[in-house]
């Protein structure tokens, strides 16, 4: 939103006064000038705004004053042309565009086409934009600049063609401004005879001539009446002809800014209150920032709660949220609001200025209009070959959409559609089969581009839109299919979120057709997004439902998956051998129906399994097998094995290798872009670069695992960092950073409801009490730690012995101390741990010094 700052004003008391002195109210001073609304002179004399030149006109007449005389700027000159030492200012310059306020958000542009026209002494600009754009508007205010008058000292002329122009009617009225003899201009046939004359009666005056509203090249040819030393600045809606006219001095004119278009429509309704603000933002969104709609809705808003009550401009606001009404808005072409290209008796309006470039359209392209208003409008692209798909049209259709300015070319074969000219093709223009087709392409897309995520990432605005279109018509299986694809797709991004609320938004409607195989297939979908958005027992009531339909269906696939995703989440919640029984279930299925791939992934969870208790022998041998299968096939799981291998080496001192299996499987999930993946393997490195005391290395690959979970909200992931960030500050003494980071992760654990996670950062405040000599809230930390551990876990009981066995320790307790440091040791060496070494230094030193050690 635009900062609006409290402006300073000074009243106009010359004005007001001759006013009073002929005893006129303001609304009787306004009929006399045929000023549309009353409040016009009110802010003319509380200085606001300045009366243009039209309205100054009219005040001198009335009063018999000068524009001196009443506090008014004075008028353009409009001086003999016959006097070349004197400029001629053309009265039919719209000055009523910039009568009422300045231009917003133009400086910069306006400053470079002066420098065009001054410095560069460029003959020939041109101006494009979509209708409503303000191209007019800018050109008036460069025609009515001091230093463009200065420097075209023989005057600025003005042409307004529109699409059909009476050109030997303009050369004629131009005949009689520039004063050519009557006798000439009654003897003048042709037009190529007006042009010879008026050419010849410029002669070598440098003038500014503005052609506006330019349909066709030829007709700007026509007006083309200058001598040697003028210069032209045409406008036009249509790009193409623009650059033919100017070639490289061609301007394109866009809309405004959110900040601009907030500014504009404030300076309709200053009164606004903090309330408000949320309206005027959206509005400037729907509008696209276009100025003559955003001038409409401002001018609307003005007369519809000229009284400031709040009721009635709340319910204004509301109601202009929609296209419908905003199309609605008209305007009677009055000195305040106008369009040139438009008969007078016409009002303007959004629909009237847009329906012009229609008209110049052939029913392919209308057509083609109609089907890609469907899709997302600008600032969202769209690929080419997606407009083809859905338009079922060729590209010479394309290039006519182009070049009648309605449709914009954007950087690698990608196209924009104005969000006005969207919602006028998708009101007034049809194409009954549009729908079926972007429904159609979604499937066929999300099938052909599922593992292709840079793809979907850069059309993802409009699988979105395709998706939403697709859900208005009947579910078939190909939709179904495209839908469950598609959020698999925004899983592996991390998009947890926006795929739970695109499942959650059509489980009602797949419920509701009773296909057990489609609501199977819903239940396990929506319970992997429950699971990555921490919520453990929602994913288990899903699956267990989901896997009892499968078995009914006697549907191998679905079961097998379901198994697998049981298995899964047991072994996340710590239940060890609830997830070895669904594991090894699955397993027997896979190698009964199952493919490779199948094989591969639960042998990889079996590993994790048996990994978790100790059983390093079982665990290696189960991620060996698997990670072979996933290598014969190419199988993305490859990375996982190769993190699990990892850990298995890390845990029995193989450093080394363990530092080579994470490597590799870093390079490969970055190669395919599998964020999560790359979390935690930078977790695990950061982990062994702090047990190799290379802490630099240490902290810039956890800081990395950080932002990227965090980037994807990963709430595990997230935990998982937190944990290897706690280490790294405890083992650099940085208690207080190791201290944020446990509680932090601690309080997102417990809302996960992880508990391996709760576990570990007990242990983690365990050891930071340990650190700052406060062995009762080490002892009662791991005591809680304990009651936490995953079922199964003989490697986290071991950790959290020895912990106890230290703090007995301080609170000198040997006998305690002992006994829990031989339970860590014994746990430790049955599983071939690598910290028994650790304990056993511990345990020999603590007896040698009987119970009395420093920690």
């Amino acid at each position: 939103m635009p900062d609006r700052k409290a402006q300073s004003y000074f009243p106009n008391t010359l004005l007001k006064q001759a006013r009073l002195e002929r005893g006129l109210s303001q609304k009787q001073l306004a009929d006399m000038i045929e000023a549309p609304q009353t409040f016009m002179v009110s802010r003319w004399e509380n200085g606001v705004t300045t009366p243009g030149p039209v309205y100054r006109g009219r005040l001198c007449e009335l009063f018999g004053k000068s524009c001196q005389e009443l506090g008014l700027p004075e008028l353009p000159s409009l001086a003999h042309p016959n006097d070349p030492h004197l400029s001629l200012f053309d009265p039919s310059i719209p000055l009523h565009v910039s009568a009422m306020r300045k231009l917003i958000g133009r400086d910069t542009l306006s400053h470079q086409i002066k420098k065009q026209l001054i410095q560069e002494h460029c003959p020939f600009l041109a101006l494009h934009g979509l209708p409503g754009a303000g191209k007019t508007a800018l050109s008036v205010s460069i025609a009515c600049d001091e230093e463009i008058q200065e420097h075209f000292a023989g005057g600025i002329l003005w042409i307004g063609l529109g699409q059909k122009p009476q050109v030997l009617t303009h050369l004629s009225r131009l005949g009689l401004l520039l004063k050519l003899h009557e006798k000439e201009r009654a003897s003048l046939r042709t037009h190529t005879e007006w042009l010879q004359a008026l050419r010849q009666l410029i002669g070598q005056r440098r003038m500014l001539i503005v052609i506006d509203d330019v349909w066709n090249l030829e007709d700007a040819a026509s007006c083309m009446i200058g001598g040697p030393c003028c210069s032209y600045l045409l406008t036009t809606r249509l790009p193409e002809l623009a650059v033919r006219f100017a070639e490289t001095h061609v301007w394109h004119i866009p809309e405004l800014s959110q900040d601009e278009g907030e500014e504009l429509l404030y300076s309709y309704m200053p009164t606004l209150i903090e309330q408000e603000t949320p309206f005027i933002a959206q509005l400037v969104q729907a509008v696209g920032g276009l100025p003559l709609a955003l001038s409409l809705i401002g001018s609307y808003l003005l007369t519809q709660t000229y009284h400031q009550r709040r009721s009635r401009v709340q319910m204004v606001l509301t109601q202009l949220q929609q296209a419908e009404s905003r199309f609605s808005l008209e305007h009677p072409q009055t000195a305040l609001i106008q369009d040139s290209h438009l008969p007078i008796d016409k009002p303007l309006s959004i629909y009237s200025v847009i329906h012009l470039s229609e008209t110049i359209l052939d029913t392919s392209s209308r057509c083609a209009l109609a089907a890609l208003s469907l899709l997302p409008a600008k600032p969202d692209t769209f690929a080419e070959e997606t407009a083809l798909f859905i338009t079922s049209s060729t590209l010479e259709t394309l290039d006519h959409l182009v070049a009648s300015g309605l449709l914009e070319v954007v950087e690698g074969e990608r196209y924009q559609l104005h969000q006005i000219v969207s919602d006028y093709a998708n009101l007034y223009l049809k194409e009954p089969e549009a729908k079926k087709r972007i429904t159609t392409y979604f499937c066929q897309a999300i099938q052909t581009h599922q593992n292709d995520h840079a793809w979907i990432e850069q059309e993802m605005s409009t699988m979105l839109r395709a998706l939403q279109i697709a859900l208005t018509e009947e579910l078939s299986d190909a939709i179904v299919q495209g839908i469950f694809s598609f959020t698999q797709s925004l899983f592996f991004q991390g998009l947890y979120e926006l795929a739970q609320n695109l499942l959650n938004d059509i489980a009602l409607q797949i419920r509701q057709t009773q296909q057990t195989l489609w609501i199977t297939r819903l239940l396990e979908q929506q319970g992997k997004n429950a699971i990555s958005l921490g919520q453990y027992k929602v994913a288990e009531q899903l699956w267990q439902e989901g896997l009892s339909l499968a078995e009914k269906l006697q549907h191998a696939f679905l079961t097998s998956t379901l198994l697998y995703d049981l298995g899964e989440l047991y072994y996340k919640q710590g239940h060890y051998a609830s997830s070895e029984e669904y594991l090894k279930r699955n397993l027997e299925l896979a190698y009964q129906t199952g493919t490779s791939q199948e094989i591969s992934r639960t042998l990889y969870s079996l590993g994790a399994v048996t990994y978790q208790r100790g059983e390093y022998t079982a665990a290696r041998a189960y991620l060996q097998e698997g990670l072979t299968l996933a290598q014969q096939t190419g199988d993305a799981k490859t990375i996982t094995f190769l993190i699990n291998i990892g850990a298995v080496e890390a845990d029995q001192s193989h450093f080394s290798e363990a530092d080579e299996a994470w490597q590799k499987a870093l390079a490969y999930a970055r190669n395919l872009g599998d964020r999560r993946s790359i979390c935690v393997i930078l977790v695990n490195l950061g982990t062994l670069s702090i047990e190799l005391r290379k802490y630099e290395r240490a902290q810039v690959y956890l800081q990395e695992g950080l932002e990227l979970a965090r980037r994807i909200q990963h709430r595990e992931q997230m935990c998982n960092v937190l944990l290897g960030l706690s280490e790294l500050a405890l083992q650099q003494n940085n208690l207080t950073e190791g201290e944020t980071y446990l509680q932090e992760g601690l309080l997102l654990a417990q809302e996960v409801g992880n508990p391996w996670f709760v576990c570990n950062f007990r242990q983690g405040m365990g050891e930071l009490y340990l650190k700052r000599q406060e062995p009762q809230a080490a002892l009662n930390t791991f005591s809680q730690a304990l009651k936490e551990v995953p079922d199964g876990s003989r490697k986290e009981t071991a950790k959290i012995y020895f912990g106890l066995a230290r703090a007995y320790a301080l609170l000198s307790k040997p006998q305690e101390a002992r006994e829990y440091a031989y339970s860590s040791l014994q746990r430790f060496t049955d599983i071939g741990y690598y910290r028994a070494n650790e304990v056993q230094l511990w345990l020999d030193q603590f007896i040698q010094e009987d119970g009395s050690m420093q920690l």
